[in-house]
């Protein structure tokens, strides 16, 4: 197939669950010619092991994996159900793209089905300010932006210093027992709302 593709002068992409796709396939038919850079790459983590040797999503996986590819590689990453928001957003501060929708992901949050339109508005609600320098020093910072009868909106920013560096938000639903929205716990909300950003220290580090 690769011999045809190449003939063809058709592109692939290169599938990787696992170091051995990177060391044995990729990087042995890319020696022989049968792809040229750049090569396109997406890294899939968190599938099910049996399929592919599939590995999970750990932010030293990916990093290794990175690590791995041939130079030249244009590469992304997906995430497989609730790894896709941590996989995909670790791709793009290592400098990668990513790959978001329902293939991958059936939901929002735990027990709210998502849309195609959520799940790519999520992805690109992180504002990136500033390059991610290895050996600096970062801190997280999280804060309640509002608070409604069953939602939950969280803002969140990455600091390097003074310097923010990432800003993003997201936002939680809470759900009753058959899945339906309904109103955050009383008990919750007084806790949440101490959060909130008109509060005095509202910022958790």
């Amino acid at each position: 197939l690769a011999e045809q593709m190449a003939a063809r002068g058709i592109k692939p992409e290169w599938e990787v669950f696992n170091l051995g796709h990177i060391l044995s396939d990729f990087t042995t038919l890319t020696a022989e010619g049968l792809d040229t850079a750049p090569y396109y790459c997406n890294i899939v983590l968190g599938g099910h092991r049996a399929f592919q040797g599939g590995l999970p999503y750990t932010p030293k996986i990916l990093q290794m994996l990175v690590e791995h590819l041939p130079e030249g590689t244009v590469w992304g990453v997906s995430g497989i159900g609730p790894t896709q928001l941590p996989a995909t957003t670790h791709g793009l501060l290592l400098g990668g793209h990513m790959r978001v929708g329902l293939e991958d992901n059936l939901y929002y949050s735990h027990g709210r089905l998502a849309t195609n339109l959520e799940l790519v508005e999520r992805a690109v609600s992180a504002t990136f300010e500033r390059p991610f320098v290895d050996g600096d020093e970062y801190v997280v910072e999280l804060e309640v932006e509002k608070l409604g009868n069953s939602s939950i909106v969280f803002a969140w920013r990455i600091l390097s210093g003074d310097a923010v560096a990432v800003t993003g938000s997201h936002t939680v639903v809470h759900l009753d027992e058959e899945g339906r929205p309904s109103p955050v716990p009383e008990p919750l909300r007084a806790t949440l709302n101490e959060l909130c950003v008109s509060a005095s220290s509202p910022v958790i580090r």
